[in-house]
């Protein structure tokens, strides 16, 4: 967990140290060579069942539906517990002393763009584990399922964080709790702008020939037999056509340019790679990914190619939009407590997936909450729109991928979806002669199933103006997972 830190004046005499508890939108980069990140740009930051503060960014009071600047609805019952020692908060503990519970929904006016939404939970009414279980969603998506404060963070008193990314169109990110057992609990929210909404085309790109066979280990990533020195920075990139070839990363890059080239490489961290135009992002190509085992998405951004990439040890593969990933291995994913995991995650449009194995396995040393974290889809096409339905999603192009099954849900044999995501809104989505396989991992203790199958989300997507499916088959790897 990242931190990002500031200062507060409480009376004139006090000066404390305010503790932003992030997971992953602060950027931490290690070694002489790292670069001073900016300040994350918050369109809101919400002590929920608390007090406001001047802080910068602000921290704005919520002790009730009515105070909590338009933002709150619902039935909400405000907790206060004064003296709680809640570990692993710093200063951020004044936040989860006092919360609001209930089945609440907040409506944040943000404006379009892509967020980072934030959430800190502890448990401060002596309530044990299973006694507090809720659900969350945002956007209408579902981001916390069978959510249980103690059993997530390890035990009462005991601060914990989540974060979600997503995208608004609407002008108003709609982040909903709903209780299954007691009343949700919320200390604090936050949102964070990470980019402006891409536009989407449906004009198709030039995407790299292919290369034969199924990628994997063997034909993606470092050339055989290449020497790579450690790269010396700048681990913040903002030179147009600045390259990178035959290195060795050992930070977190995050690119502020356009036509970025990262040639013959590998990285022991993830990449910020901007949010450019098509094929005006940075270029990745026989690129490797060691995210050790990190619980962010492995590169992020739009307008990025990846070319013949081999990316493991994290949450996500890919996220964002007007990407293409082409001849690309991405497996072994990352998977923590309640985490969703995707090997691709899309959103906006203008997408092009060509020719990659797609694996939904976890890596050996995955720790998800049995039952409930997992692989929510092996591909994922997002853009939320507050309506319960995922669009809008407007020419995205899916051909010639080996898509293979995981676990949905960690520990037990539901499949995985291959694809969720598209909705009523979604149009010239291209899914075309693309091989399923049932996996051995996924197949059930009976002996069936083991193909990942659609979400009921997109049962219309294929009658949608310009969608089609066609030429899919079905096979089964030996993949050992």
């Amino acid at each position: 967990m990242n931190i990002y830190a500031t200062r507060i004046s409480l009376h004139s005499k006090l000066v404390i140290v305010v503790t932003l508890l992030l997971l992953a939108a602060s950027i931490v980069v290690a070694g002489a060579n790292s670069a001073t990140p900016a300040p994350p740009k918050f369109v809101a930051f919400i002590n929920v069942g608390g007090q406001g503060y001047a802080t910068t960014p602000k921290i704005q009071a919520c002790t009730s539906a009515s105070s909590c600047s338009g933002y709150l609805s619902g039935t909400t019952t405000r907790i206060v517990n004064s003296a709680a020692k809640v570990q692993d908060a710093g200063w951020f503990i004044e936040l989860h002393r006092r919360q609001l519970k209930g089945n609440m929904k907040f409506a944040i006016p943000t404006g379009n763009g892509i967020f980072k939404v934030q959430t800190g939970y502890s448990e401060i009414e002596n309530l044990n584990k299973g006694e507090r279980v809720f659900n969350q969603t945002v956007e209408g998506a579902p981001t916390l399922t069978n959510f249980d404060i103690v059993a997530a963070s390890g035990d009462k008193l005991k601060a914990i964080a989540r974060a979600s990314t997503v995208t608004v169109v609407d002008g108003v990110l709609n982040v909903d709790y709903v209780g299954i057992k007691n009343s949700p609990a919320l200390a604090a929210l936050a949102v964070e702008k990470l980019g402006d909404l891409p536009s989407t085309t449906t004009v198709p790109s030039t995407v790299p020939p292919v290369t034969s066979g199924w990628p994997d280990a063997t034909n993606t990533g470092v050339k055989s037999g290449s020497v790579l020195t450690t790269y010396a920075g700048p681990m913040n990139i903002t030179t147009d056509g600045f390259e990178i070839r035959n290195k060795l990363i050992n930070g977190i890059l995050t690119i502020s340019a356009r036509n970025v080239k990262i040639i013959n490489s590998k990285t022991n961290e993830i990449v910020r790679a901007g949010y450019f135009p098509k094929d005006e992002g940075t270029l990745f190509e026989d690129f490797e990914m060691d995210g050790h085992d990190t619980s962010d998405d492995g590169i992020v951004g739009s307008g990025y190619t990846c070319r013949r990439c081999n990316v493991y040890n994290v949450s996500k593969g890919f996220s964002g939009s007007k990407f293409t990933i082409v001849d690309s291995y991405i497996h072994d994913l990352y998977g923590y407590g309640e985490s969703h995991n995707e090997t691709i995650l899309g959103y906006g449009g203008d997408i092009d997936i060509v020719h990659n194995s797609l694996v939904g396995n976890f890596n050996s040393r995955s720790n998800l909450t049995p039952g409930v974290g997992g692989m929510s889809s092996i591909l994922a096409l997002y853009s939320g729109d507050g309506s319960g339905h995922w669009g809008p999603l407007n020419g995205v192009r899916v051909t010639n991928n080996r898509i293979e099954s995981g676990n949905r849900k960690y520990g037990n044999d539901t499949p995985s979806f291959c694809l969720d995501g598209g909705g009523q809104h979604a149009t010239n989505i291209v899914f075309k002669d693309n091989v399923f396989s049932r996996n051995p991992y996924n197949v059930r203790s009976d002996g069936s199933g083991g193909l990942c199958g659609w979400n009921s989300n997109i049962a219309s997507l294929w009658s949608n103006p310009g969608n089609v499916e066609s030429g899919s088959t079905e096979t089964t790897f030996r993949t050992v997972l």
